[in-house]
């Protein structure tokens, strides 16, 4: 395997676990509001970035089992798309504004692991992918 590719994957598993690494350093960080209008504001983006990650979830793959289980047909099914990084920039967003706290903080990584439009899903969907590495994507 070229260095190049191995530099791209490297890369790829930092950008990957970036959201969860910051996830994990909000709890540590002591220097946050603690009350105010930035915890509540912080309260209201968390909790869009949990809602478009749990949309995200559903969307690519809970949406379709349960259209068939409804009665739907699979040649009338059409398939839609989640929001893409939204979901965990929110999140994360949120995260930072809110005051500390060990539930919000596992709420973040349970947010971030089931949002399929993040950058952790990314890397892994396209972990096999021989021509997004080798640079012929491009």
């Amino acid at each position: 395997m070229a260095i190049r590719v191995v530099i791209r994957r490297v890369i790829g598993i930092v950008a990957g676990l970036a959201p969860v690494v910051l996830a994990l350093a909000a709890f540590f960080i002591e220097k946050r509001p603690i009350y105010g209008i930035h915890n509540m504001i912080g309260r209201i983006i968390f909790g869009l970035g949990a809602f478009i990650s749990l949309s995200n979830l559903y969307f690519s793959f809970l949406r379709y089992p349960l259209v068939i289980l409804l009665g739907g047909e699979k040649e009338n099914y059409r398939s839609t798309s989640g929001i893409p990084i939204f979901g965990n920039l929110a999140v994360l967003v949120g995260l930072w504004l809110c005051s500390p706290s060990v539930w919000l903080n596992a709420g973040a990584i349970v947010a971030i692991a089931i949002d399929t439009g993040g950058l952790p899903w990314f890397i892994a969907c396209v972990w096999k992918d021989k021509s997004f590495w080798d640079g012929t994507a491009f």
